[in-house]
C-alpha cells in the first residue's frame, strides 16, 4: 500500500512541477518586450526635401516631421511644444521641425483652406513667412473649426504682404495642390488611420538598446521603433515636460 501511495505521490510533485514550469513559461512570454519592429520596416515618409518647411538644420541629430491640422486642439498645443523645443535645441543644431499640412476634412472643414493660406503666404515670403502665417493661425484660432476665415486676409496684410495677390491666390486655389500631396503622404503614413499630430522622428544615429530601454519605461508601447532603430512614429502630442524626455533620451 505504502508503494502505492509512494508512486502517486510521485506522480503527483510531477505534475505539479510540470505546472510551475509551464506557469513560468506563461508569465515570461507575456511581459511586455519592446516597440522596436523585429521586421524590417520600408519607410514611406517622404524624405525630407527643399519643398518642405523646415526650421532648423535638415542634418540635425532629430528631425522632427509633423503632419498636422490647423484646426486640432492638440495640434495648437503640440505647435507651443516644439516652439519651445527649438528654442532649447534647434540653434545648437540638434533638432530640426518639418511642417507638413494633413487637414481632417470630416472634422475642420476650414482646415484644408488656412493651409492653402500657409502656401500663399509662403509663395510671397517664402519659408519665414509661412512659419510667421503658421504661428498667428495656431495663436488665434480657438480650435475645432472656430477661426474666421476672414481672419487669412487680415494676417497677410499684418505681414505687409500684398492682399489683392493673396486673396487671389486663396480664391484660385493656387495652393491645394501642394496641401493635397502633405495629405496624401500623411495618408500613406499612417496607412489612412490618420489622427493629428502625427509624428515621424528621423534620427542621424541609430538608438542603442539601452536608449530603447529608456523609451520603453517611459511611453510604454505608443511608440513604434524601426528595425534600423533610426525612425520612431507615434500619434498624439505630448506636453513639453514629457516630449523633453524623449528628446534628452535620443541625444544622451
Amino acid at each position: 500500500m505504502n508503494k502505492y501511495l509512494t508512486q502517486i505521490a510521485i506522480v503527483i510533485a510531477g505534475v505539479l512541477i510540470a505546472g510551475v514550469i509551464f506557469i513560468t513559461k506563461e508569465i515570461k512570454t507575456s511581459e511586455p518586450t519592446t516597440v522596436k519592429n523585429t521586421a524590417p520596416k520600408v519607410s514611406v515618409v517622404t524624405p525630407v526635401n527643399e519643398k518642405d518647411h523646415i526650421q532648423g538644420n535638415p542634418q540635425a541629430n532629430i528631425v522632427v516631421v509633423e503632419y498636422g491640422d490647423t484646426e486640432c486642439p492638440p495640434c495648437k498645443m503640440f505647435h507651443t511644444v516644439m516652439t519651445q523645443i527649438m528654442s532649447n535645441y534647434g540653434k545648437s543644431g540638434q533638432v530640426a521641425w518639418v511642417f507638413r499640412h494633413s487637414p481632417i476634412v470630416g472634422l475642420h472643414s476650414k482646415a484644408p483652406k488656412e493651409a492653402e493660406a500657409t502656401e500663399c503666404a509662403n509663395l510671397q515670403g517664402g519659408n519665414d513667412m509661412f512659419w510667421k502665417f503658421l504661428d498667428q493661425i495656431y495663436t488665434i484660432t480657438p480650435g475645432n473649426n472656430g477661426l474666421d476665415l476672414a481672419e487669412l486676409p487680415k494676417i497677410a496684410s499684418s505681414f505687409k504682404l500684398d492682399v489683392t495677390k493673396f486673396n487671389t491666390c486663396l480664391s484660385t486655389n493656387a495652393t491645394k495642390s501642394i496641401v493635397d500631396q502633405n495629405l496624401a503622404d500623411a495618408l500613406k503614413v499612417t496607412g489612412g488611420q490618420l489622427s493629428t499630430p502625427h509624428l515621424e522622428l528621423i534620427l542621424k544615429t541609430a538608438l542603442t538598446e539601452e536608449k530603447i530601454t529608456n523609451i520603453v519605461t517611459n511611453f510604454g508601447t505608443n511608440m513604434t521603433i524601426s528595425a534600423d532603430n533610426k525612425h520612431i512614429s507615434f500619434g498624439g502630442a505630448y506636453p513639453y515636460d514629457a516630449f523633453k524626455i524623449l528628446v534628452d533620451i535620443i541625444l544622451k
